[in-house]
């Protein structure tokens, strides 16, 4: 069988790619060293998916059958991803973002496919050199197999399943791990993992590992890398009493507004717009403290919202974020907005101020554009194809199909939910939290004329978050009733 393969860049030929130099891959603590060793002949790493597969049919080691799975596995997915192999680059980082947008309903090939179509891709860039040798297999030694077996859960197990056999490869026990070895355990993770994401994974196994020492009371240091890293402000109470006794003061006139008094919201303001106000002045004041302001300084809310501390607190707010203005930081400035006019009743002059930074904030942030954001755009940029749109308009039946054929399968009744939820979406677009909560004996009403059913949803404004009714009709061919 020949094999033709066209170069369409400037990349150079196979032959230029030969070198007699070992690849030393970069050591981090809690790993072996190791060296990228390729099969006759050795070769520096590709720069782009053509030099990988240029490269296959070189490899002495391997069968001709491997190397032709090997090079239809760089071609399929440079035919799902849409480009040419010449012009992806041989980068595992990249290929990883781009592979984890694909589905195989788009390529019309199966999951079971794809699946192998990235394991054979995994392989291919193995054997050119673009990642290191996977480690032999070695499983769990004694020390992690007990460990192991003192987890509450299978998942926790299933968890550190790879980590143990990573630790177990380079003679690293339970008692030893650190958060160096974790971290070497992500780099190997990064150089080599294709199908999903190192970070994830990582945050699992520390995850997992911590539990397993609480629940069995082990003598083993936990990892801090299973830390969360969202941000922590100071709770009011480190304030003066004062303060909180405003602030709780400001949020009861949200909270149960005066129904004889010109002053106040027209209605009452949710627990969940309370508690969103509440954590935006925490967010401000911690930012005012840690630009340089005392926390005595804010005895009240005339303190906190006062020009030169907005000034201090932002800046450090963007500082922080590393001159980006953080996505929070428009719902920040519309609570103190809300606090200057209508609580302190400030004058006109600090609310022009105050109101000229909401209008800039929300211009570079994109919230004064009556447009999607960008993560919006580009998630509905697939629907541009038509044959995207049937896909998911067929998608509830297809599912629905899908469990009926697998009715003993608990998957069958994920499917047939899962197509409920997409059938009503396309009828009916709703905010998932009032999705999840629709109850068919109160918020369904079934309408049946012959053979034709008609299923109407209503669910009240009080349960809705813009506080209108939602009204709407389900009919064939996504209306059915067993």
């Amino acid at each position: 069988m020949a094999i033709i393969i066209k170069h369409k860049h400037n990349s150079p030929p196979p032959d230029a790619l030969v070198s007699d130099k070992p690849q030393i891959d970069q050591q981090l603590p809690g790993t072996l060293p190791t060296t990228e060793i390729v099969s006759t002949p050795k070769c520096i790493k590709p720069k782009t998916l053509a030099d990988v597969i240029s490269l296959i049919p070189l490899n002495q080691a391997l069968p001709a059958s491997r190397k032709r799975d090997l090079i239809s596995a760089c071609n399929s997915i440079a035919r799902l991803i849409g480009q040419p192999p010449y012009a992806l680059p041989a980068d595992v980082s990249t290929l990883r973002n781009l592979i984890v947008t694909l589905h195989p309903a788009q390529g019309r090939i199966s999951q079971k496919r794809l699946a192998n179509i990235r394991a054979d891709l995994t392989a291919a860039l193995e054997v050119s050199g673009v990642t290191p040798p996977s480690d032999p297999p070695c499983p769990p030694n004694l020390d992690w197999a007990t460990f192991l077996g003192q987890a509450a859960k299978k998942h926790q197990a299933w968890f550190l399943s790879r980590f143990s056999r990573y630790c177990s490869h380079r003679n690293i026990s339970p008692v030893d791990v650190t958060d160096d070895t974790v971290r070497g355990f992500r780099h190997w993770l990064e150089k080599r993992l294709l199908t999903n994401d190192p970070n994830k994974i990582v945050k699992q196994t520390a995850v997992s590992f911590n539990v397993i020492i609480k629940c069995g009371c082990l003598p083993i240091p936990l990892l801090t890398t299973a830390s969360g890293t969202r941000f922590c402000t100071r709770p009011l109470e480190d304030y003066p009493p004062s303060l909180v006794a405003d602030i709780e003061s400001y949020l009861k006139r949200l909270r149960d507004p005066d129904l004889f008094s010109d002053d106040g919201p027209r209605r009452p303001l949710r627990s969940t717009s309370l508690r969103n106000i509440k954590a935006h002045i925490r967010q401000f004041l911690h930012a005012a403290v840690e630009a340089g302001h005392q926390k005595a300084h804010f005895k009240t809310l005339s303190n906190v919202v006062d020009l030169e501390v907005i000034e201090c607190a932002f800046g450090h707010m963007v500082q922080r974020h590393n001159g980006q203005i953080p996505t929070g930081l428009g719902n920040i400035i519309s609570t103190l907005m809300a606090i200057a006019r209508y609580y302190l009743k400030l004058d006109a002059t600090v609310l022009r101020k105050i109101a000229l930074a909401q209008k800039k904030i929300g211009d570079q942030l994109g919230t004064n554009m009556r447009t999607m954001s960008c993560k919006s755009q580009t998630r509905m940029d697939q629907f541009a194809q038509r044959e995207n749109i049937v896909r998911l308009v067929n998608l509830p039946m297809n599912l629905i199909s899908k469990a009926s054929n697998a009715r003993s399968r608990r998957s069958a009744a994920l499917d047939a939910m899962t197509a409920a939820a997409i059938a009503i979406l396309l009828c009916c677009p709703m905010r998932v939290k009032n999705l999840a909560g629709l109850r068919f004996s109160e918020d369904f009403t079934v309408v049946r004329k012959g053979k034709a059913v008609t299923i109407n949803i209503h669910v009240p404004a009080d349960k809705t978050k813009g506080r209108m009714a939602i009204d709407a009709a389900i009919e064939g061919p996504y209306a059915t009733v067993v």
